[in-house]
């Protein structure tokens, strides 16, 4: 708005600048403003409804996929998602000894459950007969077992020996007890060429056996050396122990036997604060800080001689 002076009568009136020829611009302006607002409103509104209708549809859809397929040229059947729930129950793990025929009976036993929804759809039907066989089948394998157990019984055979039960139950929280876990290693290794990285698998056991059978045999092998001699660490001979060291002496070597078959091999924390407190080596600097790996690798070497020395004596 703006004032306008009057020469003829002195007044002052107001005169609207949006106002011309009797329209009104500036109340236009607003009326139009608000027509798109009201568009804008009922845009936003179609989009909210039609996102929700989208989303019931995709429920309902979701919900039917456990109903007959209808729509797949008339075939009836239940649905995918369904079947591969059912189906990967059927691993190479579980050793079923016919995996082939126990899938056809879980997918005609599906197929029976949905087949007769639809009118004129051909009824499929899943016999007791048909469900005895299924049942025997899963009954000779191993339904039981999750893929977690079985990945830990092979882990659990890396670290143990393959027939010691008791461990490698352990190893699996106790998830499978040792008869349970016997059973199923009989068959494992009957088996194993089923698995689809079975030779992968059984190369890595093979390999971890090998220091499995070392650390087993270690403890024997030194305890018959030590135990040769009235008086080990003054008697004591290491005949084929001749990896020259800086670090350790035919002494030391001696002395980290006689402590290894006291204190337990592989207890390598507690044998290094042994050799710390060692009299005889008190002043054997470089032996006294070496650390756990270091005692550890020694000792792998020492024992390893003693193999020598044994396999020398049985061939004698």
């Amino acid at each position: 708005m703006k004032e306008k002076f009057s020469t003829a009568n002195f007044d002052m009136t107001t005169c609207n600048l949006y106002q011309f020829e009797d329209v009104d611009y500036l109340k236009e302006k607003r009326m139009d403003a608000e027509a798109q607002m009201k568009r804008r409103v009922i845009e936003m509104l179609d989009a909210e409804t039609a996102e929700t209708t989208r989303r019931k549809v995709k429920k309902n859809m979701a919900e039917s996929s456990l109903c007959p397929n209808i729509y797949s040229n008339g075939n009836v059947g239940v649905s995918m998602d369904a079947k591969k729930k059912r189906l990967a129950k059927i691993t190479d793990f579980r050793f079923y000894p016919d995996p082939y025929r126990l899938r056809e009976l879980i997918e005609l036993e599906m197929d029976s459950k949905y087949s007769g929804y639809v009118q004129g759809a051909e009824v499929k039907i899943f016999t007791p007969e048909l469900k005895i066989e299924k049942e025997l089948l899963e009954s000779k394998g191993f339904p039981e077992w999750d893929r977690r157990e079985y990945q830990k019984f092979v882990q659990a055979l890396e670290l143990f020996a393959t027939d010691d039960y008791m461990n490698i139950s352990k190893h699996m929280a106790g998830s499978k007890t040792p008869l349970e876990v016997q059973k199923y290693a009989i068959v494992f290794f009957q088996k194993i060429d089923t698995l689809h990285d079975g030779a992968k698998i059984l190369a890595k056991i093979q390999r971890a056996q090998k220091n499995v059978n070392f650390n087993m045999k270690a403890p024997y092998l030194i305890r018959n050396k030590v135990r040769h001699y009235q008086n080990p660490i003054e008697d004591m001979n290491l005949h084929f122990a001749t990896q020259k060291s800086k670090f350790f002496s035919k002494e030391s070597d001696v002395v980290l036997l006689c402590l290894t078959d006291r204190l337990g091999y592989g207890n390598w924390p507690e044998i290094k604060r042994a050799v710390r407190r060692e009299a005889r080596c008190r002043f054997d600097h470089l032996f006294v800080t070496r650390s756990e790996e270091d005692l550890k690798k020694r000792v792998i070497y020492l024992v390893q001689s003693l193999e020598k020395e044994e396999a020398e004596a049985n061939r004698k």
